[in-house]
């Protein structure tokens, strides 16, 4: 099984990089590259993978910025944004609870979308007690890479389970990071790690 962090700025690069990953992979694509699951239902189980992606959504009359995960065509999760930028607000989202934890695979997982992994700090002790294995940070980051690298470096330090780190992004620079390796495109396109 694979890990995949994706730099895409379109729903076609999209689509593009879902037909040339291999099969059986873990895809987390970034915040801004809004796809309806309906149309990863059909890649997800015809090439066994699960798709993290962003769908957002309307609940009681509020919108809110929201990931979901799609294995093998079927949904199995949704995470929704819960630290706002204020053009996120003038845009008329809404802010839920946290819950960045989840499940991929048999593996524990958190999923911070954008501004949220600046609360990773705060939440150390939820990620630990959630035995957290897989962070992933998906976003639209246009400045400060520093951050990521130390709010991930942070969390490899004092996460004890956690084994991968995943940022996926539409400009820039996306990352997969281990305890000792990191793997990088600065690109359109996608980083590979075995897990």
């Amino acid at each position: 099984m694979r890990l995949i962090a994706t730099l895409i700025d379109t729903r076609a690069e999209a689509m593009r990089i879902l037909r040339e990953v291999p099969h059986h992979s873990i895809v987390l694509l970034p915040e801004t590259i809004e796809i309806l699951g309906k149309t990863l239902v059909p890649i997800s189980k015809q090439k066994d993978l699960f798709i993290i992606y962003n769908q957002n959504i309307k609940i009681d009359g509020k919108w809110f910025i929201a990931f979901h995960g799609i294995n093998r065509g079927e949904y199995k999760f949704r995470v929704r944004k819960f630290n706002l930028w204020d053009s996120d607000i003038k845009y008329g989202y809404s802010a839920s609870k946290p819950e960045p934890f989840t499940s991929i695979r048999n593996h524990s997982a958190s999923l911070y979308i954008c501004f949220d992994s600046t609360k990773i700090y705060q939440m150390k002790d939820q990620l630990i007690n959630h035995k957290t294995e897989i962070l992933m940070i998906t976003g639209n980051w246009q400045y400060n890479f520093d951050y990521v690298k130390q709010v991930t470096d942070f969390a490899l330090k004092y996460i004890p389970t956690l084994n991968y780190c995943l940022f996926s992004n539409t400009n820039t620079l996306s990352f997969i990071k281990t305890k000792t390796k990191e793997k990088r495109v600065t690109e359109a396109g996608y980083v590979i790690s075995e897990i």
